[in-house]
């Protein structure tokens, strides 16, 4: 998704990163593809922001076993690599831009069938939060409320005749395993 448009919902995304060993390489989020800032919440000050550097900078300043307090970081795909280790428990706060999960990629690229069948009134739940939320044009969201209302009794009224249920109330007891046990005609 984010190969057609940078959407906004995607960038300045703020995760905690807690350190469960004392060590000097941290894992990066999945979804992230670039970095805006990486601080240290226990530094000297509270919030110490880390400076970007090179990986044969951050390792050369990481030598040694003393647990210390990082000021710079390099970044490999999925890791940040400090130049000091930190104790258990450290905290860091990560901003980051993210990507679009691989899933809801695949999804676009070949949606379900599900999805597929009910995308027209997923567009139209769609275009009511927009003209509500964005537009602020009541008549084009009672519109399309109207439009996602009459999708989704459409949606139930097939799958009710796909049951075979007059009622409506859409649902058809398994009787199965009861007729099988006492008999057709037993209540």
């Amino acid at each position: 998704m984010e190969s057609e448009r940078r959407w906004l919902w995607l960038e300045k995304i703020s995760a905690t990163i807690t350190t469960t060993a004392q060590t000097n390489i941290i894992n990066a989020p999945a979804d992230m593809r670039s970095t805006a800032s990486l601080a240290y919440l226990s530094g000297t000050t509270g919030y110490d922001v880390l400076e970007r550097q090179s990986l044969a900078q951050t390792q050369n300043d990481a030598r040694g076993p003393y647990v210390g307090y990082p000021n710079a970081y390099s970044l490999l795909p999925g890791k940040f690599y400090l130049n000091a280790a930190v104790a258990i428990g450290a905290q860091f706060e990560l901003i980051y831009k993210s990507g679009t999960p691989d899933d809801i990629d695949a999804c676009v690229l070949s949606p379900p069938a599900v999805l597929s069948l009910k995308q027209t009134a997923v567009i139209a739940a769609a275009c009511q939060e927009v003209a509500n939320g964005y537009l602020k044009n009541d008549a084009e969201a009672g519109r399309q409320e109207g439009r996602y209302e009459r999708q989704v009794q459409t949606m139930m009224d097939e799958e009710d005749e796909q049951r075979g249920d007059e009622t409506g109330m859409g649902i058809v007891p398994d009787t199965e395993l009861r007729v099988a046990a006492f008999g057709a005609g037993a209540r």
